[in-house]
């Protein structure tokens, strides 16, 4: 189905977006969590 595959695509750009967000503040500060 087209509803799903935007779906999934939309799903991915969050997470994408969250991620890219959770690094900026991992960066920002000097204490982080994940060796990455």
């Amino acid at each position: 189905m087209v509803f799903a595959t935007v779906l999934l695509l939309l799903v991915v750009a969050v997470g994408v977006a969250g991620a890219l967000a959770v690094r900026r503040l991992l960066v920002g500060r000097p204490t982080a969590k994940e060796g990455a």
